[in-house]
């Protein structure tokens, strides 16, 4: 019995006692999160699905957002969004990202996006329009900038027919139109 008690009571200070990191380098901590005043803030609704949107924190970040329809009352009816954000990094450093998005796609450009990231996906938006994905070109022209920042990675050989790499340049059916 008092083997018992014994091993039982070894067994509860092993569960009780708190689990540490052995390397007190990798120790994370969760901060208390920091909540930002709004100082301005606006939106707008319409009927037709059109919309509109800021924010701005006192802490400089801001958003903002704006949705025109296009071809309003067509097969092809659709939002043609502009936008922005910006927010401070780890570094302190504002990043501030301006996009477009329709029914072309989702065009990024910003200070932390990689500037042959935004290349492709502009291209891409100004492609012409097919109903038919095998009517478009199979390559993307890019700036020659872009061009050789990509020929200059190394994940990226060119002709490569079983690299990884060459998934992400498939082309890939439409996202479904949004539904209001």
């Amino acid at each position: 019995m008092k083997y018992l008690c014994v091993v039982m009571s070894l067994v509860g200070a092993a569960c009780s006692a708190s689990i540490g990191n052995a390397d007190p380098e990798k120790t994370t901590t969760t901060q208390k999160p920091h909540i930002v005043e709004i100082m301005e803030s606006s939106s707008s609704h319409n009927m037709d699905g059109s919309y509109s949107f800021h924010y701005r924190g006192a802490d400089g970040t801001f958003r903002e957002e704006t949705a025109v329809v296009k071809d309003a009352g067509t097969e092809h009816q659709h939002l043609e969004i502009t936008g922005a954000y910006s927010f401070f990094d780890a570094d302190g450093k504002e990043v501030v990202v301006h996009y477009k998005a329709g029914d072309r796609g989702f065009v990024p450009e910003g200070n932390n996006i990689p500037e042959e990231i935004s290349a492709a996906a502009k291209a891409n938006s100004e492609l012409p329009a097919s109903t038919d994905i095998d009517e478009r070109p199979k390559e993307i022209p890019i700036t020659a900038k872009a061009s050789s920042k990509l020929a200059a990675s190394p994940n990226i050989v060119e002709g490569s027919d079983d690299s990884e790499e060459d998934d992400m340049f498939k082309e890939t059916p439409q996202m479904p139109k949004r539904i209001y």
